[in-house]
């Protein structure tokens, strides 16, 4: 991830400290790449070890124990949810986060997210990659 993400991530959780969850060791992002068959973006990789499953401001990244002010289920939970509920995900494809509405957004191997609209039943394109999300939401000044 890129060093000035992070740093403004550090800044974010300095003052938003219940928005930051429980780190992931390398074991279990080994876990999560087995269960879902898929190879983490490096970016939401550096974030699950260094930051868990956090907000960035309104916007949920999802680990394996989240921050408390999210949803208990882990990402492979999340991802295998959606999953079970008919979503149709392209290989090394998974869910990161949802919209709060239902509407799951995917991380897409090209690295690339996308969320899924229910009520149009496609999926669009959000951003670039992670960092470009991460960046917006921390650049729009949220903050809990």
């Amino acid at each position: 991830m890129d060093s000035r993400i992070e740093e403004k991530l550090d800044v974010f959780y300095s003052k938003n400290q219940i928005a930051l969850g429980t780190k992931c060791s390398n074991k279990d992002i080994e876990f999560i790449e087995k269960s879902l068959s898929v190879k983490l973006t490096e970016t939401h990789k550096d974030f699950l070890l260094k930051y868990g499953g956090s907000l960035v401001g309104d916007f949920a990244i999802y680990g394996m124990i989240n921050s408390e002010l999210m949803d208990e289920e882990n990402i492979i939970e999340l991802t295998e949810s959606y999953k079970d509920d008919d979503l149709t995900l392209e290989p090394g494809q998974y869910v990161l986060s949802h919209d709060g509405s239902g509407n799951p957004i995917v991380q897409d191997p090209s690295g690339g997210i996308l969320i899924f609209d229910h009520d149009i039943g496609d999926f669009n394109a959000i951003a670039d990659s992670l960092e470009d999300l991460i960046d917006r939401k921390l650049s729009a000044g949220t903050s809990l």
